[in-house]
């Protein structure tokens, strides 16, 4: 295990656990009336489905997070031909509804474009999914814009539902202008490309601070890259002198994967690396894990995401 100490520059990204559902979306296009139940959630997350038929230029709808409630999160369009509809007879029921309609364009002379706007800044996990009937090999023709090591191609199954030519792709990006923007038809051909369905899901909100109330404890900075392959450096800062510091990395089930303790750590920028190991040396699985900071006068969490 190497585990280095850096001086670093401050980074702008605070990480912190807390999340808030009411950032997190189901959006399914399709026929009005037609999307999954609120306990579906295909390869992502289960609740509300927002239900999205033709998105014309000019024209926003409000989205629901997963607990239905309405928010000022919504969703525009340009690009989007028509709705299409198509009967696939092995799916069934909520996957019938994600899958059997999307909404389409053809890339000649404009992608399906969609944006998702008045998002809290942080960092999100959008999944995709999309139907690409003249071409069953390709994956998916969708594409997030400014998205951290992406798009990461999924493809296969989730509980019951895929289907040849349906797939899904993972993109993880950080969003700093309360928008998301994503397209179909990243490939320029003049062919049939759209959307069935996106999830987007925070994983961690960027920092608030109250003026006038100094921190005592340590506080995590940034984790880079983020998510990543093989390395990660978690960047902290210590506003006093520490003599005990234990950095805890845990998986989803709150269980410690890999611990260090520092000491007699001087005020100011650090750095550790982490190199995706367990305690006992093995590579851990592709996940999101949470970084946990203790010391004598406070404590820090965030989250960082592996891949392969």
């Amino acid at each position: 295990m190497r585990l280095s100490l850096t001086l670093v520059g401050s980074f702008a990204l605070a990480l912190v656990a807390s999340v808030s559902l009411a950032q997190n979306f189901n959006v399914d296009f399709g026929a009005s009336g037609d999307a999954p139940s609120s306990t579906y959630g295909a390869a992502g997350q289960v609740g509300s489905w927002n239900d999205v038929n033709l998105l014309e230029p000019g024209v926003r709808v409000q989205l629901r997070g997963l607990d239905g409630v309405l928010t000022n999160v919504d969703i525009r369009g340009v690009g989007g031909t028509q709705i299409l509809h198509f009967d696939n007879p092995a799916t069934a029921g909520d996957d019938d509804a994600l899958i059997d309609d999307m909404l389409i364009g053809f890339n000649d002379p404009l992608d399906v474009c969609l944006w998702i706007d008045h998002l809290e800044n942080g960092f999100y996990e959008v999944t995709n999914y999309a139907l690409t009937p003249d071409d069953p090999d390709l994956l998916s023709r969708v594409r997030v814009d400014y998205a951290n090591e992406g798009p990461i191609f999924i493809g296969g199954a989730w509980d019951g539902a895929h289907r040849d030519g349906i797939s899904y792709t993972r993109h993880y990006v950080e969003v700093t202008d309360n928008e998301i923007a994503f397209h179909a038809g990243e490939f320029g051909a003049v062919v049939q490309s759209g959307l069935n369905g996106v999830q987007v899901r925070l994983l961690t909100p960027s920092s608030t601070s109250t003026p006038g109330l100094e921190p005592t404890g340590p506080r995590i900075d940034s984790v880079l890259p983020n998510p990543g392959m093989t390395d990660q450096t978690i960047q902290f800062s210590l506003p006093q002198p520490m003599s005990n510091l234990r950095l805890d990395v845990v998986d989803a089930t709150g269980r410690t994967v890999w611990s260090q303790v520092l000491r007699d750590l001087v005020a100011g920028s650090h750095a550790v690396v982490w190199d995706g190991r367990d305690r006992n040396g093995r590579t851990v699985a592709p996940s999101i894990y949470f970084v946990r900071m203790t010391s004598e006068v406070g404590a820090a969490s965030g989250s960082l995401i592996r891949v392969r």
